[in-house]
């Protein structure tokens, strides 16, 4: 990927598109504002300073793309300000990602914008939009992180450790997960995106040793069947089986989780879930 010119990818409904495809249209830079926190503080009339009240959480942010276009004439004008609303506005999600981040995307929303006419046709804009989750997040889920590889997408700044590949699939009782997020996956408090499949034969009990969150199931795995634990709700072969388990989820904690197996033979586990980033 050439680096010299910044560059501003997007994907609308399915669709990719790079902006610089537009004639005449020249992306500047992206900013995205800095994490925001909140929390609840309660003051008492006798005593210093104020009480933390629950735990502090991340807020949503903005990112904002800074544009230059350059119209041959006014028809041209106004077709590329039809065309960029086009790109920018839908009722879904678009994700975002730059050169210089290109491993990393983001789910926003474009907000309204105004232009400012430098002559008779060109002209430069500012589009913000609003990051309702407060994180990036990587290109692809873990278990798929092979074709960032491959595209050379992985980048500094996602934490991944140097010169080590990393797995998320496994057939060993033991091993180790690698999160490397800048925060704990949490599917039960922060609602996180994990999917474990798990396969194999017997009753599996799967434990994070390293925070002792674990799940497990009642009933027992035969070869033709699939248990996924996806986020807090376990799936065996597609429907709910939550009353055969025992209600609990896997957390995984920022860098290495060490993970230990009982109860299965034949195993197959697949840990699914983005990198989270501030």
């Amino acid at each position: 990927m050439d680096f010299s010119k910044p560059r501003l990818f997007a994907k609308v409904d399915g669709h990719d598109f790079d902006f610089d495809e537009m004639n005449g249209l020249h992306f500047l830079e992206l900013r995205t504002t800095a994490p925001q926190t909140r929390t609840t503080l309660q003051t008492n009339d006798f005593q210093d300073g104020s009480k933390q009240q629950g735990p502090i959480l991340f807020g949503s942010r903005t990112v904002a793309a800074d544009f230059y276009f350059e119209a041959t004439d006014l028809y041209d004008f106004e077709l590329a300000s039809q065309e960029i609303w086009r790109r920018l506005y839908s009722r879904n999600q678009i994700e975002l990602r730059w050169s210089r981040m290109p491993g990393i995307k983001m789910l926003v929303i474009a907000k309204p914008f105004e232009t400012t006419r430098l002559n008779w046709g060109d002209m430069k804009f500012t589009v913000e939009f609003d990051m309702p989750a407060g994180y990036r997040q990587s290109l692809a889920k873990s278990d798929q992180m092979q074709f960032i590889y491959e595209d050379e997408l992985a980048q500094i700044g996602m934490n991944l450790p140097n010169g080590e590949d990393l797995a998320y699939r496994f057939k060993q009782t033991r091993f180790r997960v690698y999160n490397p997020s800048d925060v704990v996956i949490d599917p039960y408090f922060q609602r996180h995106d994990l999917d474990i499949t798990i396969k194999g034969s017997g009753t599996p009990m799967i434990t994070n040793l390293t925070n002792n969150y674990g799940i497990a199931l009642n009933r027992a795995l035969t070869a033709n069947d699939t248990l996924i634990w996806h986020g807090v709700r376990p799936l065996l072969n597609g429907a709910s089986c939550e009353r055969a388990t025992n209600h609990g989820h896997l957390q995984l904690e920022k860098g290495w989780n060490d993970i230990s197996v009982t109860g299965l033979s034949n195993i197959d586990i697949t840990f699914s879930f983005p990198f989270l980033y501030l």
